[in-house]
């Protein structure tokens, strides 16, 4: 290479470089933003760790896979496979390089401590997890708390936690839920699910209107959809940074992944989670469960709403949920003619 290469070099920036590497790899083009994700995570790290992303040693990218793991608290199987996704990453970067710049091909992505730090979080996934904690009414208010309103992704996880909550729905479903599936009512809304492989069925998902509360879900939920413009499809989508750091709403919701990495987010920036308190996608579900059964709703009611097959699996979900008195027992109190239950 002559001082005339050694110069452009130097003038490419660090993302063109690794952009070019990875044009030189067979990637399709999904694969090809996925790496690239990884990658911006990894370059960041370089930058804060002070290390040479080009010419670090297999002994950085080890360090760097091991932070990134524990960067996910108990959930070590997330923390598995975003690892081994950033070290598929990584290998496909070298071997770019080593095909763009014609020298031999390089290994540290998968040199022998970089297989160690594999193998140890393997053996983190196969031990049995923490419990994940239930997540509380007072504990879904501080995450919405958190969220900065004035922005769509905000206004999309507050809208996103509350009907998760609300709605005691799971991870599969609240993802699943379709603008063009609900029916605004006087009480709230319903999203009217057709059951596949059915003649015309549908499963019901309640999500009712609470403007006594600080956080209305219904109110969040139409806020949501007027600054998205979402009018059909998904009710709920990803979002995206375009030119100039405007947010983008794409056209599909976020991924199963995405959305457990975004659960732990918030409640890590609401400090509700810690080594000791983990919370995933089903937190939400189990927390509104425990509430409701503490404060009076019977547990067959609460099959209905929840969508159990029996009373056995709703006692199954809350168990072991500990006991707290809570000042919003009139959460979840069934009206009747003569008033308040």
């Amino acid at each position: 290479m002559n001082n005339m290469e050694i110069v452009k070099e130097e003038e490419v920036s660090v993302l063109d470089r690794c952009a070019r590497y990875l044009g030189a790899v067979s990637l399709r083009a999904q694969s090809r933003r996925v790496y690239e994700r990884h990658i911006e995570r990894y370059l960041s790290w370089c930058e804060s760790s002070d290390v040479d992303p080009f010419d670090g040693s297999s002994a950085d990218i080890a360090r760097f896979l091991r932070e990134l793991s524990d960067g996910f608290l108990g959930d070590r199987r997330m923390a598995y496979w975003t690892v081994m996704g950033a070290r598929t990453a990584l290998g496909a970067l070298d071997r770019g390089r080593a095909l763009t710049e014609q020298r031999r091909r390089l290994v540290r992505a998968n040199d022998g401590c970089v297989q160690v730090v594999i193998a140890e979080i393997l053996r983190e996934v196969d031990r049995a997890e923490l419990p994940k904690e239930a997540l509380s009414y007072v504990d879904l208010i501080k995450i919405c708390r958190a969220q900065d309103a004035g922005t769509l992704t905000g206004r999309r996880n507050i809208a996103l936690f509350l009907v998760a909550w609300w709605g005691l729905l799971r991870g599969s479903e609240l993802l699943s839920l379709r603008r063009d599936h609900a029916v605004i009512l006087p009480e709230g809304i319903e999203f009217r699910v057709p059951v596949r492989g059915s003649d015309g069925q549908v499963t019901i998902v309640s999500v009712p209107a609470r403007a006594d509360l600080e956080f209305d879900p219904v109110v969040a939920l139409l806020a949501w959809w007027e600054e998205g413009g979402i009018t059909d499809g998904f009710a709920f989508r990803a979002v995206s940074l375009g030119a100039r750091g405007r947010e983008l709403v794409e056209p599909n919701p976020p991924s199963y992944w995405a959305y457990r990495r975004i659960v732990q987010q918030v409640c890590i920036a609401a400090n509700i989670m810690n080594s000791e308190r983990i919370f995933a996608t089903q937190s939400f579900r189990r927390g509104a469960a425990a509430e409701a059964l503490r404060w009076g709703v019977s547990a067959d009611d609460l099959r209905l709403v929840g969508r159990w097959a029996d009373v056995a699996s709703v006692r199954r979900v809350v168990g072991g949920v500990r006991a707290a008195e809570n000042p919003m027992q009139r959460l979840f109190r069934r009206r009747t003619p003569g008033g308040e239950s």
